[in-house]
């Protein structure tokens, strides 16, 4: 009996030496990403306009019942802090426009709404149209809007957020135009001005071969006409 009281006073005694633990034990967010940096993680980041949106036929990456619709929304880029990219971006959100629930109501049009802050990363909790947006990108396809990628999203780059985000992407040098840089198109425009540069010189050279040929056939010619 003295074994049986003794072992449940210390059990007692153990779980309340953890309560605190299991209290101050952070609560895990759907979209959080304590270790990400989005200036250091992406590939590509870039600035620029929503023009427009669509629904997407891009399968959602989502397992059961269509909680959210795909959209592409197409980016006018005018400014790139990292990478390269070009001036119009079609990119996808998988978890913004919805219910955000799982129900079979999906496509009542008066359950449809902006639900990005959900908690399953989309990047817009309003329609997105007209907004200029500072995002970050893996440029694998199709290009993802993320949540935890983007570093302003507003009417113009302005304001305190945007002033922000400039400050953290000041380390990467200021920003360039779209499609500068390293990018693939360029390197194969810079190919193709190489390739015609070339061909424009050997035409050049062939041109005064020739004239040089020509005059060095002449040349006996005038001489059998014309002896001393």
């Amino acid at each position: 009996m003295r074994g049986t009281v003794l072992s449940l006073v210390l059990v007692t005694a153990g779980f309340s030496a953890a309560l605190p633990v299991f209290e101050e034990a952070p609560v895990a967010h759907a979209c959080s990403c304590p270790d990400c940096d989005v200036v250091r993680d992406a590939e590509v980041i870039v600035g620029g306009r929503i023009l427009s949106w669509q629904p997407s036929e891009i399968p959602s990456p989502f397992d059961g019942a269509p909680v959210y619709l795909p959209i592409e929304l197409d980016l006018r880029v005018d400014r790139v802090f990292k990478g390269s990219a070009p001036g119009n971006v079609e990119m996808v959100d998988f978890a913004s426009y919805g219910n955000g629930k799982d129900t079979g109501e999906y496509q009542a049009p008066d359950r449809i709404t902006w639900s990005g802050a959900g908690g399953a990363c989309g990047a817009f909790d309003e329609d997105p149209r007209g907004k200029y947006i500072v995002i970050g990108f893996t440029p694998r396809y199709p290009w993802q809007a993320n949540r935890l990628q983007v570093l302003f999203l507003g009417d113009g780059p302005s304001g305190e957020r945007y002033e922000w985000a400039m400050a953290r992407l000041a380390p990467l040098g200021g920003p360039y135009p779209p499609a500068a840089g390293n990018s693939a198109a360029d390197a194969d425009a810079a190919t193709d001005q190489a390739s015609n540069d070339w061909v424009f010189l050997s035409a050049i050279g062939a041109g005064f071969l020739l004239i040089t040929l020509v005059l060095v056939l002449i040349g006996p010619v005038r001489n059998a006409r014309h002896p001393d």
